[in-house]
């Protein structure tokens, strides 16, 4: 990412070529995306809507994610509106088989 631009959404990240990230996963045939990281209302909350915005499938790590919480409601708001929009709550347990 550029040191010089602030973003909360991975999908405004570029590798040392240049490439979007969404090049990358469209050139690579993903269209399902697993999100886990900090912070749950910032960084993966844009990142999830970006992703869902772009229509890529978005499974939400509950267990892989952790928020800051500013504001005692933020972490819940942010879920809700994720899965508002179409994202899926999974585990990292629910992964196990």
């Amino acid at each position: 990412m550029d040191p010089e631009k602030d973003s909360y959404s991975a999908f405004h990240a570029e590798d040392i070529r240049g490439i979007s990230l969404l090049k990358l996963l469209r050139f690579h045939g993903v269209n399902e995306l697993y999100i886990a990281g900090l912070a749950t209302d910032y960084c993966v909350k844009f990142t999830a809507l970006d992703a869902l915005r772009l229509g890529f499938k978005v499974r939400l790590l509950m267990d892989a994610i952790k928020g800051v919480n500013l504001k005692p409601a933020d972490v819940d708001k942010a879920i809700k509106t994720m899965l508002d929009r179409g994202a899926k709550k999974l585990t990292l347990k629910d992964m196990e088989g």
